[in-house]
């Protein structure tokens, strides 16, 4: 795309806006824009380009789940550096011991204590886009490495998507074949949905789209879709206590497969709306709870309880679909 510079005066000079992009943005006369400068150009955008930012958290006495909920607060609210103070000698344990994947895989239970420098290094794996840039006795900096994009929070939700549906699957197919093998995985795969999350949360807190009832709904649709991972690690978990011969895995399949069917469904039409596909997902979450797939008992095992969870939240995030679909409406 080019555009003709126009002399307007002794010393400005300005060039138009593609109306297209004006109009999808909805953009007015004395509205401002953002310009970021780099090394080849200039980056005209509608998104907010904040000043680097940072915080200093003090994790002295702070629990493993504490120090977790400060630092991934700081990483979703959009910071930029992250300055960890310490007791030097201080002992960790590690720092995904306390989840409940570690009931599955020993890995995350070991019993070795950990340095301050080790600890975080492990923690902040967990981060997309962050790492370690300063290690002293008695603190470390966290430090995002690259951009948060539009484009990467696009590309971040897709992969939250398609890890889903792998998890849905890979259950089914343990369950059909008897065995454990997959089920034993799912923290590893939930672990990357979480990644994904918080990356996306810290997309959506550093930048500013066109229609911020539009923002407010994927916060919440992303919020959702982590849930349902930690549902499908929740029932691993259960599958994976259950001794073989006690499990129904027909029933199950059959559930799973018509959850598995339903997230399919709801992942086209985020990306491609559909009135008639929508309304063909509703009947199918109604069905779940109604028909023999998921006859209502007056006592319900574990995983039955889990599996119908996933499903209440499908049906949430197909309701949230259709607000976000009604916002855009209302815009244009």
């Amino acid at each position: 795309m080019k555009r003709k510079i126009i002399k307007q005066g002794h010393n400005t000079l300005t060039i138009t806006l593609p109306s297209d992009w004006v109009k999808r943005f909805n953009l007015k006369a004395g509205e401002e824009i953002s310009l970021l400068e780099k090394d080849n150009g200039l980056f005209l955008t509608t998104e907010k380009i904040n000043n680097p930012s940072e915080i200093e958290i003090n994790v002295e006495n702070l629990s493993i789940p504490l120090i977790w909920k400060h630092v991934s607060s700081a990483y979703r609210e959009g910071y930029d550096k992250i300055k960890v103070k310490f007791s030097p000698n201080t002992t960790y344990d590690s720092p995904y011991g306390f989840f409940a994947h570690y009931i599955i895989d020993p890995a995350f239970a070991q019993k070795r204590k950990l340095s301050p420098q080790e600890f975080f290094q492990l923690l902040i794996d967990r981060f997309i886009g962050f790492e370690i840039m300063e290690e002293r006795d008695d603190f470390c900096i966290l430090k995002q490495i690259g951009q948060s994009t539009s484009k990467e929070f696009d590309n971040s939700l897709r992969r939250i998507f398609l890890l889903l549906l792998y998890i849905s699957e890979g259950i089914i197919k343990d369950v059909e074949k008897g065995s454990k093998s997959f089920l034993d995985n799912v923290h590893n795969v939930d672990i990357q949905v979480d990644k994904f999350h918080d990356f996306c949360t810290r997309v959506l807190n550093k930048t500013e789209f066109e229609q911020p009832l539009k923002t407010s709904l994927i916060f919440t649709l992303i919020y959702l879709l982590e849930l349902v991972g930690d549902e499908f690690k929740h029932l691993a978990i259960q599958l994976r206590k259950k001794d073989a011969k006690d499990v129904n895995s027909k029933k199950i399949s059959n559930s799973l497969d018509f959850i598995n069917e339903q997230l399919k469904i709801f992942y086209e039409l985020y990306y491609k709306y559909d009135k008639e596909k929508l309304i063909a997902l509703l009947e199918m979450n109604e069905k779940f709870t109604s028909d023999e797939i998921n006859k209502k008992n007056k006592y319900k095992e574990d995983v039955e309880v889990t599996i119908e969870a996933i499903n209440r939240y499908i049906y949430t995030l197909s309701e949230i679909l259709i607000e976000k679909q009604a916002s855009i409406s209302r815009s244009v």
